[in-house]
């Protein structure tokens, strides 16, 4: 078994340097998150996810991705929806709880 640590930790770029690959190797963090300079065509984010797996041996690695809403959009169409933002929300979630739960049931169904 591998001894992950309790660590999410970032990447330069949309490919790993090999200081990248050493640094996952050694460490082993427990998961991923991806920001916009790692995201460029599906097939780049998925040769990236496999080098993640491949590196950290492991392919229930967590991959998060920072997709806040409205101006922090690290995915945008065609890739992802746009989504939106916390704000927006919670203003819904307050005329409605029911309507702000079936938003927040598409957001996470599309993000699989």
């Amino acid at each position: 078994m591998l001894e992950m640590k309790a660590m999410i930790t970032g990447i330069s770029g949309p490919v790993l340097t090999n200081d990248e690959k050493a640094f996952i190797t050694e460490h082993k963090p427990w998961a991923f998150i991806l920001f916009a300079r790692n995201i460029s065509t599906a097939d780049d984010i998925k040769a990236l996810t496999a080098s993640l797996c491949e590196v950290s041996g492991r392919d229930d690695i967590f991959i998060f991705i920072d997709q806040e809403g409205e101006r922090v959009q690290r995915l945008h169409p065609p890739l992802a929806p746009n989504y939106p933002t916390a704000a927006t929300l919670g203003a819904i979630y307050k005329k409605s709880g029911s309507r702000a739960s079936c938003c927040l049931d598409y957001v996470t169904a599309s993000c699989f």
